[in-house]
């Protein structure tokens, strides 16, 4: 009876495994998408855009980004996966978006209605504002929409930028600070962003006193606000431009902001000026195993055309006319700036070099790659990085490897 009952046992595994297929484990295929919802004019409206990652063919963008969508008000901002399918990928989704918000201003309509704006302002605008940040984990299963409504009851007027990318746990990034003796610091200088920022900010803060020290506008008086010129500067996460056909140069940005009071001449009132200065921090492989890093002023005309972006609001009588003034003179005052060195005596390709060798441990740079300055906080009050009283948000710099 036994042998029977072992035999049946025996014949019965083999049936069922000469029926048994292998598991189908399907490829790695995850799709995420971003959606800004919204209002324009006097209708609903949405803007989104997806990326994915297919690890047999991903010959898909890290990064995609949705510019110049006017969108009046902002109500949600939406990170969701679209599909998921296969083992996870060890990454995490951000979603950065910028728009301007309307602040209470001279004119009481925002913060550019009394103002007389020239070319490069609608460059500016969307991009000085508000600035969230949303992200979804690989392993996010409980939440698979992460939604974002901005806070309070204003009407954002533009939205400015979204970008949607997906960062490798493997990406190399710069952090926010590195501390006193570590390895990765170079020379006597620990380059986290936060000391790349304030070099800088400390750069375009005296350069701009001497060029508004220098300005000569007939029959006016021209002094820095507050006699600091109330000195900020504002994140731009990505810049990408194409200057010609043979290379692609992509990095991130900033925008500096100064204001000044000119006074013509015999009048009571003064005008007060907003200056805003674009300066981008470009990359772009050189060779191998090096990086050419830009630090591009608005001189810069072959490599990345920015003199056309500065812009400059002006209130009070005359504004128009001593707005065109004030932007003729810093233009042609920063037409003849250098751009800083981040170590003196050492060429800032090479200090960018040498940080990717120490952050990558060696090896071959990426034949492509993006860069995108990643805040190291959520929902931020603006994308003002630094004003008068110091670093007030914080980031760090991711290089999407592809």
């Amino acid at each position: 009876m036994k042998n029977n009952t072992l035999l049946i046992l025996l014949l019965g595994t083999v049936l069922l495994l000469s029926n048994c297929k292998p598991i189908d484990i399907k490829d790695q295929n995850f799709t995420v998408k971003v959606t800004i919802d919204g209002q324009a004019g006097r209708g609903q409206t949405s803007i989104s855009d997806t990326i994915k990652h297919i690890v047999k063919s991903d010959t898909n963008e890290r990064l995609v980004a949705l510019t110049a969508r006017n969108i009046e008000r902002i109500d949600s901002i939406k990170l969701e996966f679209a599909n998921r399918e296969g083992l996870p990928h060890p990454e995490t989704y951000f979603s950065i978006t910028t728009f301007d918000e309307p602040e209470v201003s001279i004119g009481g309509g925002g913060i550019f209605s009394t103002y007389k704006t020239f070319k490069g302002d609608d460059w500016v605008k969307p991009r000085i504002g508000r600035m969230i940040l949303n992200q979804l984990r690989y392993n996010d299963i409980s939440d698979r929409k992460n939604v974002v409504r901005p806070s309070g009851s204003s009407r954002f007027r533009i939205h400015g930028e979204t970008f949607l990318f997906r960062k490798h746990d493997s990406d190399i990034v710069i952090p926010t600070t590195i501390p006193a003796g570590d390895s990765r610091c170079l020379s006597t200088l620990c380059l986290g962003t936060d000391s790349l920022s304030v070099i800088i900010f400390g750069t375009l803060s005296t350069a701009f006193s001497g060029a508004i020290g220098a300005a000569a506008i007939p029959a006016t008086s021209v002094t820095l606000k507050n006699g600091t010129g109330n000195f900020e500067m504002y994140l731009v996460p990505h810049v990408s431009a194409i200057p010609g056909s043979d290379r692609r140069i992509k990095g991130f940005g900033f925008i500096f902001k100064g204001t000044v009071e000119v006074k013509p001449l015999g009048l009571l009132t003064s005008n007060e000026v907003d200056i805003y200065i674009p300066i981008f921090l470009a990359f772009e492989k050189d060779g191998p195993t090096k990086y050419r890093a830009m630090l591009l002023p608005p001189n810069i005309r072959n490599i990345l055309t920015v003199s056309d972006k500065i812009a400059v609001g002006s209130t009070g009588l005359f504004s128009e006319q001593i707005a065109t003034a004030v932007k003729d003179e810093i233009t042609n005052a920063f037409g003849t700036l250098n751009p800083p060195s981040l170590i003196a005596g050492v060429d800032n390709d090479e200090v960018f070099s040498l940080l990717f060798d120490i952050l990558r441990q060696g090896g071959q740079i990426p034949d492509n790659f993006d860069v995108v300055a990643l805040p190291t906080t959520g929902n931020l009050p603006s994308n003002k990085i630094i004003d008068g009283t110091g670093i007030i948000a914080r980031y760090e710099i991711v290089f999407l490897e592809k």
